[in-house]
């Protein structure tokens, strides 16, 4: 039987492993959270130019697309739960203007126009609404929808 130093060792030594494998992942970059840092949005607002873009929405596979003359577009609309707080109600073939940063093929969308109502995602300077307090800036409430009929 251990004696009562060779339990508090043993369990020491087994959390300074977790600590150090979890530190390992963290900086090898292959963990979670370095995924969830890489925002394809923040890096349309870093590269793209701002610019109005209208069309017809499409959805394919969870992602929404305008589609134009010019070609298809993804529309970049940031996290699931602040689209849930706004309300946003999409449907394929509505009719959209979508402000924001272009960049290739993606759009990190600004506002989007819909159905007569205008729903808000990122400021002007591409700082994006979801982000901050709970129930402050960030909660969904100042994001729309806005009637502008």
């Amino acid at each position: 039987m251990k004696s009562f130093g060779g339990w508090v060792f043993g369990i020491l030594a087994a959390v300074f492993a977790a600590g150090l494998l979890i530190t390992l992942i963290l900086r090898s970059g292959t963990g979670p959270s370095a995924r969830e840092s890489r925002s394809p949005g923040r890096e349309v607002v870093k590269r793209g130019e701002t610019a109005t873009i209208t069309g017809f929405l499409r959805l394919e596979a969870g992602e929404w697309f305008v589609m134009t003359e010019e070609g298809e577009y993804e529309l970049l609309l940031g996290n699931h739960e602040y689209r849930r707080r706004i309300g946003l109600r999409l449907r394929a073939g509505q009719e959209a203007a979508v402000d924001g940063f272009v960049y290739g093929r993606a759009v990190a969308v600004i506002r989007l126009g819909v159905g007569g109502r205008e729903y808000l995602f990122r400021r002007d300077d591409g700082t994006p609404l979801w982000a901050g307090l709970a129930e402050g800036e960030g909660s969904g409430k100042e994001g729309g929808p806005v009637d502008y009929r």
